[in-house]
């Protein structure tokens, strides 16, 4: 009897601590959005959404860019449309240029937006793109962040 249970013992801790080391990793996403945050408040100046695109290369990478867009919904049009002020809507590259060009590089970049007229709901959709030489477009990505509702 005590054979068997030491037997089960051993079978039970090998397979506890071997499972993790045999379990296959994912790799990264290549784009992903990170860090969201909605500061709601009553007074327009302090209310903030911000959010980090995450990129990383892909094959034959020479350069990455990240373009931000706001959008903002009232309960007016009840749609989303582009709100438009500093480099909203612009593509960012990296500093050094030569970011991306590295297998296991990693981008990452915040874009903050404060001062949110309310009442209204605001999201960021971000759109990654990864240029080869040539600038050729190698690939694109968009993605879409959660939302922030705004009181008045």
């Amino acid at each position: 009897m005590r054979r068997a249970v030491c037997v089960c013992l051993i079978a039970f801790v090998f397979a506890s601590t071997a499972g993790p080391a045999l379990a296959v990793t994912s790799p990264p996403p290549r784009a992903a959005l990170d860090g969201f945050v909605c500061e709601r408040a009553s007074n327009a100046l302090d209310r903030v959404i911000a959010v980090v695109g995450v990129m990383r290369p892909v094959t034959g990478t020479q350069r990455m860019q990240m373009r931000f867009v706001l959008q903002r919904r009232d309960a007016v049009t009840n749609s989303f449309t582009v709100v438009q002020g500093g480099d909203l809507g612009r593509w960012r590259s990296p500093t050094p240029a030569t970011l991306g060009q590295q297998p296991n590089d990693v981008w990452r970049l915040r874009k903050l937006v404060a001062n949110l007229p309310g009442p209204a709901t605001y999201r960021f959709r971000v759109t990654f793109r990864w240029l080869g030489t040539s600038n050729t477009v190698l690939g694109r990505s968009t993605l879409t962040s959660g939302t922030c509702s705004q009181p008045q």
